[in-house]
């Protein structure tokens, strides 16, 4: 009786470890730039960590995102300027998609630079 008891006992607190140190699935986030060569590189910023990823083709991927709420930045190249999407949700797991990023012109100053 004891060692059914000691067992079922060591049995739950194996359980209890193994899924406490389980690790945490990851998400993505990814998107397309227009004009394909408007931008650098594309900023994923969340409350504890910020993430970078280059642009090929006008397309980007940053992976290894923490799941939760995170603010996206595009680096535009000059015409072109920053352009920042709030609000942008990454579930464990998934890949999100923020579709397609259309990059607007900055405007020019009109005032003297002297």
């Amino acid at each position: 009786m004891k060692k059914t008891y000691f067992a079922a006992i060591f049995l739950s607190l194996a359980a209890v470890v193994l899924f406490a140190f389980s690790p945490q699935r990851l998400g993505s986030v990814k998107g397309s730039v227009t004009p394909v060569d408007g931008a650098s590189q594309v900023w994923l910023i969340t409350a504890k960590d910020t993430l970078r990823s280059g642009i090929q083709n006008g397309v980007f991927q940053v992976t290894g995102v923490k799941p939760g709420t995170c603010t996206l930045v595009v680096e535009g190249i000059s015409p072109y300027r920053q352009t920042v999407r709030t609000g942008v949700e990454v579930f464990e797991g998934t890949e999100t998609n923020v579709g397609e990023i259309i990059l607007e012109k900055a405007k020019k100053s009109s005032a003297p630079l002297w």
